[in-house]
């Protein structure tokens, strides 16, 4: 346009109300602010995974249970292991994959044995299942869930581990904000900003947004006097398992909100909370009639 205003200068008008049009970014056009984010996995600083002296206590048990995504986890179990806390323990929960996983999943936790430890199911039992079998071997007071193609701030854990020591008893369920990134095919993934919780939870409205807890950090205590993740719901444990156990925690105790961003989901097209929205509604209802919310 400048150089054809040589030639063509065209007309000029005047006016006194005239204001730009709001800009808003493209995808390509937010690739610094998502290098900024995603350089500290992708190109970790030298000597910046801290391997913890013997006998250490973790503050927070980290649960990934992974079933046929073997091109997610790396990226996650990375994100894990750069944390700027050594205070932290991973159990990863192979829940009867038939593709690579198994064999990624061991050459992973073979770099890190000391806080990398794995279970294996024969067939698949759902994630209910999957987590119910990690918590049995959880040693930290609170259990943080990681979803396979999710991946935690550097910061993630020393955050939650400056503020758990203050919590009351009754302070089941600590959550955070997180990173949105949509990804449209593989390899496409573009930053869509972050989504920020309300100060206090409402299950209520929990329930009928749907909305997605990340990240959600546990009691690990109270986790097991409510028997854990249950599986006799009408999804068999297989969906939507982390609401009804946000549910249940709210309905025993109190939650606390810490306002960090602390956790990057990804969003798929094709992720299997979108396939059943649907079947979503008919379960949203059994909840509220079962937990009388």
């Amino acid at each position: 346009m400048h150089q054809m205003s040589r030639s063509l200068p065209g007309i000029s008008l005047e006016t006194s109300n005239w204001a730009p049009s709001t800009y808003k970014f493209l995808n390509w056009q937010r690739r610094e602010k998502e290098w900024g984010k995603l350089a500290p996995i992708a190109c970790p600083a030298a000597g910046s995974i801290e391997v913890p002296a013997e006998g250490i206590d973790p503050a927070v048990t980290i649960v990934l249970a992974v079933f046929n995504e073997p091109e997610y986890l790396q990226w996650a179990v990375q994100s894990v292991r750069i944390q700027t806390s050594a205070s932290w323990e991973l159990i990863m929960i192979d829940d009867g994959s038939t593709d690579d996983t198994p064999y990624v999943m061991e050459k992973l936790a073979s770099e890190d044995p000391a806080r990398i430890h794995i279970l294996k199911h024969a067939c698949n039992q759902g994630k209910a299942a999957a987590l119910n079998a990690a918590l049995q071997l959880a040693h930290a007071p609170w259990l943080l869930e990681l979803d396979a193609d999710d991946w935690m701030e550097p910061n993630c854990i020393e955050e939650i581990s400056k503020i758990i020591s203050f919590l009351g008893s009754d302070t089941l369920l600590l959550y955070g904000n997180h990173a949105e990134w949509k990804q449209e095919s593989v390899g496409k993934l573009s930053f869509r900003g972050v989504y920020r919780y309300p100060a206090s939870l409402d299950t209520k409205s929990l329930l009928i947004t749907g909305a997605p807890l990340a990240p959600r950090i546990f009691r690990t205590e109270a986790l097991r006097k409510l028997g854990g993740w249950k599986t006799d719901d009408p999804a068999g444990g297989r969906l939507y398992e982390d609401m009804l156990m946000i549910v249940r925690m709210l309905q025993q105790g109190s939650s606390f909100y810490l306002n960090r961003c602390l956790y990057n989901r990804r969003i798929r097209v094709n992720s299997i909370t979108r396939t059943h929205q649907e079947q979503y509604l008919k379960w949203s209802v059994w909840m509220m009639e079962t937990y009388q919310i």
